[in-house]
């Protein structure tokens, strides 16, 4: 691939019309709002399709995508989708507004968890966002998308007319899966969000020997951060928690993202299990539950004898830690933030995957690249370990070729 770039021109015109290409319109340069437009031998598919809560451009950039490679989103031989978070699920229900029907594949957990995001993603279903976009669906196109979902299993290939999807475990968060896509000529493997470390709700990512993808897009989270340790971060979090309870303070935490929330929750809750976290009672707010529920229907069991959902008294005579949807302070309770602590890999495993795989291309997306100096995992494979494959930083709105 070379990082090679074209210009942007009408995918009409002959003497530049390309049949191997890579687009990130959404999640390249950044975190959020993850869509990766991929066509090669006569396949055309959409990895992922989020959004960016919050951001100045709510879907990602489906009109570059429309304007470039499709005259129509019927022309996707199918959508394909990672995991359940927002910022890679979100825009699902606007897509599938623009079509009569669509492929989207996705694990079995994944198809259930969209459902109930998509269902959480806003106070009001309709409500419009300031900009004009619509933040939130209304049920009858959440339930729409979500019937279109095909769900498929893990470790198995799945055939299609001239392709084949199989999904293996990505860590992460339940259902999350790294898909390979394989046709006659090219083997392509994208990760999503993925973790290597072992929590409550989900084992870290697994993947088969010799698996050998000639292509990889890599959700690099933590490509740029070369001293973030998911272990490490786990230590502050609990030093910190201990400290407001050592005040006789409670503590809430507030978490952007649901299923996050519940991974911490369980996570704390088995912290207290190893005698590293102090004995407490850990609270779940109805939105949380709400996931919680689904996944105890999907047997992850979340809820324990000091783990509760919204609707179980908190107990008296033990600290409280109250994982919350939105920021929350009352008496006897302090805020404490989480931002930094992650379900993703750490730098150090995002360069173990690629030296695993050795592939002959790599691009690097869900990274916010231009906010980082110095070392990075492209720099440091090439230059300090000698790295002979092609890896490379993908950028919104820019057209990638490849062999």
């Amino acid at each position: 691939m070379s990082g090679a770039v074209l210009p942007y021109l009408p995918h009409h015109t002959p003497e530049v019309f390309v049949t191997h290409c890579i687009i990130p319109i959404g999640g390249g340069n950044e975190i959020g709002a993850s869509s990766y437009y991929i066509e090669f031998d006569g396949v055309r598919l959409l990895l992922d399709c989020g959004i960016r809560p919050g951001g100045p451009a709510f879907y990602p950039d489906y009109n570059f995508l429309l304007s470039t490679r499709l005259d129509a989103f019927w022309e996707l031989d199918a959508v394909i989708l990672s995991h359940a978070h927002y910022d890679h699920i979100g825009s699902l229900p606007y897509l599938t507004s623009q079509v009569d029907r669509l492929e989207i594949l996705s694990s079995f957990q994944t198809r259930e968890l969209t459902s109930l995001q998509l269902y959480t993603l806003g106070r009001k279903p309709g409500k419009k966002a300031a900009a004009g976009d619509f933040c939130f669906y209304r049920e009858n196109q959440i339930l729409r998308a979500v019937d279109m979902i095909q769900p498929l299993p893990f470790e198995k290939e799945i055939r299609y007319k001239n392709f084949s999807v199989t999904l293996f475990p990505a860590g992460h968060m339940p259902g999350a899966a790294m898909t390979l896509i394989q046709t006659a000529n090219h083997k392509i493997l994208y990760t999503g969000d993925f973790c290597d470390m072992d929590y409550p709700l989900t084992d870290g990512y697994r993947l088969p020997d010799g698996l050998n993808p000639d292509t990889v897009i890599l959700c690099g989270t933590h490509a740029y951060r070369p001293y973030y340790a998911g272990e490490l971060r786990l230590e502050d979090v609990l030093r910190g928690i201990h400290a407001l309870f050592g005040r006789g303070i409670n503590a809430a935490v507030p978490v952007r993202n649901i299923s996050k929330g519940i991974e911490f929750a369980t996570l704390m809750d088995k912290c207290m299990e190893r005698g590293m976290l102090q004995e407490c009672i850990i609270t779940l707010d109805h939105k949380l539950s709400a996931i919680a529920d689904a996944f105890e229907d999907m047997n992850y069991p979340v809820y324990s004898k000091n783990l509760r959902n919204s609707s179980a008294s908190p107990g008296k005579g033990l600290p409280v830690l109250a994982v919350v949807s939105e920021p929350f302070t009352g008496p006897g309770f302090a805020g404490y933030d989480i931002t930094d602590f992650s379900l993703h890999a750490g730098y150090e495993a995002v360069k173990q995957l690629i030296r695993k795989l050795k592939p002959r291309q790599t691009m690097i997306v869900h990274a916010e690249a231009g906010k980082r100096g110095g070392r990075n995992v492209i720099t440091d494979l090439i230059l300090r370990d000698g790295y002979q494959g092609d890896i490379f930083q993908g950028e919104n709105g820019v057209i990638y070729e490849f062999e």
